[in-house]
This record gives C-alpha cells, structure tokens and sequence, in this order.
C-alpha cells in the first residue's frame, strides 16, 4: 500500500469515476465481509457506560421522540441498552444478513437493507430523530449521508452525528504512514528503523502540512475529502481503517447550514469530545426550508 495521499474532493463532478469505484468496493465489504461486524462489535456495550457522555446524550434524545433512525445500525446495540427504544426504533445497514438477525432478536423494532447509499429506504419527513454512531467517516458521499438524514426528518426533528475528529487533527487511520501498519515506537522496537523514521514524518510533516492545506480550501467552501486509498483492503482489522472520509466539523455545518439549526452540545460533553478527538453535531431541522 502506498504512502502517497490520495484525498479528493467528494463535491468535485471530476472525481466522479474514482469515487464510484471506492463506493463499489466499499459497499462489497460491508455487504459480504465475513467478519466486519463482529469485528466493529469490540464496544458493543458503550451504550451501557455512564461515563460516555455523548452516547448518554444521545440516548437521552431518543427518550423523547416518538420515532428514531439510526442509519448505520450494525447490531443495533442500543437497544439492548434501552429496550423502551424498541418499539420506536428503525435501523438501517448494507448486510442483509445483519438485518435479518437483527430482526429475530428485536421484534419490536424495525430494520432495512440498504440497497443504495445514495438514497436511504424511507420516505421523507418520516423521523424525529435520526442519529448516526461512527458512521459518516466511512460514507463516500458524505454530503449525500447529510441531504438523507435531512429529508428523512420532519420539520423540527433533531438530528444527531458522532463521529471520530480527523483534518483537525491532522489525521484518519485509514491512510497509510510509514511502510507497514503500526506505530512508529512499535517499528522501532522490531528494528524498522526506515520504516518509523518514515512513520514519523508522515504523522509530524507530511499529514500536517496536508491537512492545513485542506482546511483553507474546506473553510471557503465544503470539500468533503475522501481518501481513495483506504487501508481496510490491505491491512489487519483495527478501528477506523475503513474510515474514507476526512471528517471536518466546520464544512459539515456550513454546508447543512440552510436546513440544520445546529446547537451547541452541554459543556461537559463538548470537553469529552475534544479530548477524545469526537465530534458531536447536534442540530434541528429548519421548520421552512
């Protein structure tokens, strides 16, 4: 896998052909790998740990809707969290498997494949909440994830997105540093003294000077950059190597700013974002749009 930064704008029409066939790929992966959910489940029971203020907030705004979507759902862990959510619930992912399971285990609740990511199954205007758990990072069109969560709300309703914080950070785990997968100190130790050296001035210099880069161009206008050259295909399974999109808060909002009236989230959870590296956007459905 090579250490070149491949980051294109999801907005640009030029870059159609390449996102198309990164979307082809992805949507194959999460379709029939055999051990993509499993392997996502490591924090199935963050739902249950008082101390993960986002995901208290979100549980806590699902408390007050009558209807909620949670696209991306994988094993819907929430719900075994807070079953009162059952009845109230959809859930929607690529595996068709995924949701049949789902289902045998969650009567109450209902789920659908999706079949095109560009287009979520459910008409518009249908939820007062939907809300999405580490998904965005991995869509390909992520201005399209936020038009469908959009048209998926009714006026009003809220919608909720957290997510991993990467071109501020100057990172996303999915591209590669270095020659190999892991970190410098880790190389060191095996004796890859090219290959930390490499590590370093990927993680210090190059994604750095990449991502300000970026971020002067996302700032004037949404960019939505995607990596082309994610790792998931090459490398051992660890959180975020499936990760395309380099998640930016501020182009996010600016782009939904017409439809979303995004709020500020409680201090508390603002500071466990920020030393987590999370973002957690939090916004009402515009009543006129």
């Amino acid at each position: 896998m090579s250490r070149t930064i491949n980051w294109v704008s999801a907005l640009d029409v030029n870059n159609k052909s390449l996102l198309e066939d990164l979307q082809h790929k992805m949507v194959n992966f999460y379709s029939n790998s055999g051990t993509y959910y499993e392997d996502i489940d490591f924090n199935y029971n963050i739902w249950d740990d008082l101390l993960m203020l986002p995901q208290q907030d979100i549980i806590d705004k699902l408390a007050e809707a009558q209807t909620v979507l949670e696209i991306g759902c994988g094993k819907a862990n929430i719900l075994a969290k807070s079953r009162e959510l059952e009845n109230k619930y959809s859930g929607i992912d690529f595996s068709p498997e995924l949701i049949k399971a789902n289902e045998k285990k969650y009567a109450g609740a209902e789920f659908k494949a999706i079949d095109d990511p560009k287009r979520f199954p459910y008409p518009g205007e249908t939820f007062d909440v939907v809300f999405s758990h580490f998904v965005i990072e991995h869509t390909i069109y992520p201005h399209v994830f936020i038009d469908e969560c959009i048209r998926l709300l009714r006026p009003g309703g809220t919608l909720l997105i957290l997510c991993p914080d990467f071109l501020s950070k100057n990172r996303i785990t999915s591209q590669r540093v270095g020659l190999s997968q892991g970190a410098g100190k880790s190389k060191l130790k095996e004796g890859k003294i090219l290959d930390a050296f490499l590590t370093g001035v990927d993680n210090k210099i190059r994604l750095p000077y990449i991502c300000a880069k970026k971020r002067k161009l996302a700032d004037l206008s949404p960019q939505f950059y995607i990596n082309l050259n994610p790792t998931c295909f090459t490398d051992v399974f660890i959180p975020d190597v499936d990760a395309v999109y380099v998640t930016y808060e501020k182009e996010m909002k600016k782009y939904a700013a017409d439809r979303i009236n995004w709020i500020e989230v409680p201090e508390a959870v603002a500071e466990f974002c920020k030393k987590r590296n999370l973002l957690y956007l939090k916004g009402i459905k515009c009543n006129q749009i």
